[in-house]
Parts: C-alpha cells; sequence; structure tokens
C-alpha cells in the first residue's frame, strides 16, 4: 500500500472528504489529491500537520507499521489481537460511530447465550429468504 493510499484510508477512516480534510489542514485541496495519487511526495509541513490535527501515526503513513492513529488502542486490539486487516479495522470503527449501529453492538455485546441462539436463528432465516429471492 503507498502513502496515497493510506492518506486515503485516513480521510475513509475519519469519513472526510478531500475538500474537508484540505479545509481542516488549511491547504489547497489539489494538494490532498496529487498525495494520494502519489504525483508528489507529502512534505513536512504537511505531516506535521497531520500529527497535530489529527493524531496521525507518522510511521504509519509513511512505512505501514503500527498503528493509523498515536494511542490507538481500539485499533491495536483489532488488529494485532483480534487479526483483522487494517481496512477491516476501519469498517468496525465506522460501525460505533453510527449511533444506532453503536446501541445494537452494545446489546449484542451483553446478551445472554439464549438471546444469541435466537439472533442466530434469525440471521439463518434471513440469510434463507435472501437466498430465495436471488
Amino acid at each position: 500500500m503507498t502513502i496515497g493510499e493510506r492518506l486515503k484510508l485516513i480521510r475513509q477512516d475519519k469519513a472526510l472528504t478531500a475538500k474537508a480534510l484540505a479545509n481542516i489542514l488549511n491547504i489547497p485541496v489539489r494538494t490532498i489529491g496529487g498525495y494520494e495519487r502519489g504525483e508528489n511526495p507529502p512534505n513536512e509541513k504537511f505531516l506535521t500537520l497531520l500529527i497535530e490535527k489529527l493524531n496521525i501515526n507518522i510511521n504509519w503513513l509513511l512505512t505501514g507499521c503500527g498503528n493509523m492513529y498515536i494511542n490507538d488502542a481500539f485499533s491495536d486490539l483489532l488488529e494485532n489481537t483480534l487479526g483483522f486487516t487494517k481496512e477491516e479495522s476501519i469498517q468496525i470503527k465506522k460501525l460505533f460511530q453510527n449511533d444506532t449501529t453503536r446501541e445494537l453492538l452494545l446489546k449484542l455485546i451483553k446478551a445472554k447465550n439464549g438471546d444469541i441462539s435466537a439472533i442466530d436463528n434469525l440471521i439463518q432465516t434471513l440469510n434463507g429468504i435472501k437466498v430465495a429471492f436471488m
């Protein structure tokens, strides 16, 4: 994965457009696009802004090693302990940004065995319905 691709992952994780990121960093939007497409390497000022404004781990941005964010224990748990990819980790964290989905996930965490069996049966039934209509 390139620096530009990782920069795009940062934007996706923060749910930002290139224009919104450019506004946060007070730089031209074309600069963001150039970095993401690999046309230009990010300069020191840009890297410093990412650290200051977004808490980005520059080692991760430049090399892909470590977590996307400085002190990101949740990503560390998802990726290093549970084995999710960085992309999967981003999607999981996005689920927690939606209040309804977050509430559902928290209820699933607190569910008892009988509840989990009922949910599993519901999912299997829904999968069967989906297959029948395909």
